[in-house]
């Protein structure tokens, strides 16, 4: 209990961790540094309490999923309101290569037309901030997510089902209309959304292959998730 002499004081444990195991790197409370593993002292009240490391490179690629196990506490940091003992625990999944890409009049090649993907996870300049629910951003054709702004390399985290409430998930948006030129034919055509698919067959699911805007939940590493248009 609080006696006059100062706010009651919190032991506060942070970790990055992979599998269960302290994967290194660094978290910070109100932007004091921390390593991780490392046991912060702070008053009861709410505190900033994020992770420096977005992903770490352990023979696979692992990229910060949630916090505490909470699917839904998903960004690298957040606004924590701290009363008691706690730890705050970074929670890095391995991510996995997936390819969004148009597919036009039957054919599979880098058009470089627009498609657009919500990756809520998506690290989005170098302050921290990050995508969420419904911050669609339009990459050419094929895209190949990376997780963040300055990658080249990356994915996704698979099995991130829109069912289940309250958990992020990815979700993919077309054009109704795309205007190219095939060189087939040395003329520009148009093209008309007919749906998604998803390659191999079974590889991703969606919410509705014949809407524009669609929830997919990716099943397994290199899918290719595609617009198709005729």
């Amino acid at each position: 209990m609080n006696t006059g002499e100062g706010l009651l004081k919190n032991l506060v444990y942070l970790e990055n961790s992979i599998d269960g195991s302290n994967a290194g790197g660094n978290l910070h409370i109100d932007y004091n540094n921390f390593p991780s593993g490392s046991t912060a002292i702070v008053d009861s009240g709410n505190h900033i309490v994020g992770t420096y490391n977005e992903r770490f490179i352990n023979n696979n690629l692992y990229k910060h999923n949630s916090w505490n196990q909470s699917s839904q506490d998903y960004y690298l940091k957040r606004t924590v309101y701290i009363e008691n003992n706690v730890e705050q625990i970074a929670n890095f999944s391995k991510l996995e290569s997936v390819t969004v890409r148009n597919k036009i009049d039957g054919m599979n090649f880098n058009d470089g037309l627009p498609i657009s993907f919500n990756d809520p996870w998506y690290l989005k300049d170098q302050y921290g901030n990050q995508s969420g629910m419904g911050d669609f951003i339009a990459f050419p054709s094929p895209y190949y997510p990376t997780g963040a702004y300055n990658q080249t390399t990356g994915g996704v985290f698979l099995n991130q089902d829109f069912r289940v409430p309250n958990q992020p998930y990815y979700s993919v948006k077309a054009d109704y209309l795309q205007t190219f030129n095939l060189s087939q034919t040395g003329r520009t055509h148009r093209f008309y959304f007919q749906g998604w698919s998803a390659s191999p067959q079974g590889s991703a699911e969606f919410q509705n292959a014949n809407a524009f805007e669609t929830p997919v939940v990716f099943k397994q590493a290199n899918a290719t998730v595609q617009a198709k248009y005729y």
